[in-house]
């Protein structure tokens, strides 16, 4: 399946995307349904009878008391709407849905205040990064939500398609995440194509237990779907950033380059430049037959390299 579409004049600015899908991600890791909202906002926990009075005070993002105000109700439709992208993001409704209502921390909502520009920082039209706390969860709920990802990697497998032994081998140097695994689950791999520089098949990450299992489950993300390409030596020069992904988001096209933290794009600019790297890598790829043939190959490598590790342990 191609990816879904040139990158559109008038796109949204990425950092609107990712706010969106973490307040979405934020009332459901909390637990609550899009119907509580309204009686959440009023300051009525769900299912209860009757509710009290709301709130006067809310909180800014550094943890501090608000001034003391009313703040105006708001409908399931509204937040609804919120949540796509399809109406404005209000820094005062973001901080209480945040703060008052999901419970997430003050600096994890100055970090999605900082993705909209309402704070100080580096900050464009078209391109946002992200390196506040919670980074790592707000790109991996795009991801979930994402219907389809285009995937190019020139170190490793996508963290997406990645099995648990992998997965660890990786993110030992990163206590930050180490506790996160952003693979995709197996249902989820037909929106997935991957672009994947040769060496990947070679770099024995975790050894070659890990390295075979992983490989195998390529093999087996390929049956549920996923499109496998293996761009070969030769090919065009490496992308600076060793990484990108585009992103289908609420039908706009979002780009992530993850180097220190992650960098969003949109739009044609900043967007259309990477998209316009993964069409040439996907251009010189091997085709899917030829790729699994060299993912079938480095597989049975690392499994009879365990072979034999374990016929010299029995000597």
């Amino acid at each position: 399946m191609p990816h879904p579409a040139p990158p559109l004049d008038g796109a949204p600015p990425p950092g609107r995307l990712v706010a969106t899908v973490a307040l979405r991600n934020a009332r459901r890791r909390r637990g609550q349904l899009l119907k509580d909202v309204p009686k959440l906002l009023a300051g009525t926990p769900p299912h209860a009878a009757s509710p009290p009075t709301r709130p006067a005070a809310l909180l800014d993002p550094d943890g501090s008391a608000a001034r003391a105000h009313r703040e105006p109700a708001i409908s399931i439709s509204t937040v609804s709407r919120m949540e796509r992208g399809t109406y404005p993001l209000e820094p005062a409704v973001i901080r209480q849905l945040l703060l008052n209502r999901y419970g997430v921390g003050a600096e994890e909502a100055r970090a999605v205040l900082h993705l909209l520009g309402h704070e100080d920082a580096e900050w464009s039209v078209d391109t946002v990064h992200d390196a506040g706390p919670g980074w790592y969860e707000r790109l991996a709920a795009c991801e979930r939500v994402a219907t389809a990802i285009r995937w190019y990697d020139v170190t490793c497998v996508p963290r997406i398609l990645q099995t648990p032994a992998y997965n660890a081998a990786l993110l030992w140097m990163d206590p930050e995440i180490a506790d996160h695994n952003r693979a995709l689950p197996p249902e989820h791999a037909e929106r997935v194509t991957a672009l994947l520089d040769y060496m990947i098949l070679e770099r024995p990450i975790g050894g070659p237990v890990v390295m075979a299992e992983q490989l195998r489950h390529l093999l087996d993300l390929e049956v549920q779907g996923a499109r496998l390409r293996i761009v070969p030596n030769g090919g065009p020069p490496v992308w600076e950033w060793g990484q990108i992904s585009e992103m289908a988001v609420y039908g706009q096209l979002l780009y992530a380059m993850e180097a220190i933290r992650v960098t969003y794009c949109t739009g044609p600019d900043a967007g259309g430049l990477r998209a316009a790297v993964l069409d040439t890598v996907e251009a010189a790829a091997l085709s899917e037959d030829e790729s699994l043939h060299q993912i079938r190959t480095a597989a049975q490598k690392f499994e009879d390299q365990t072979a034999g590790t374990a016929a010299e342990a029995g000597r």
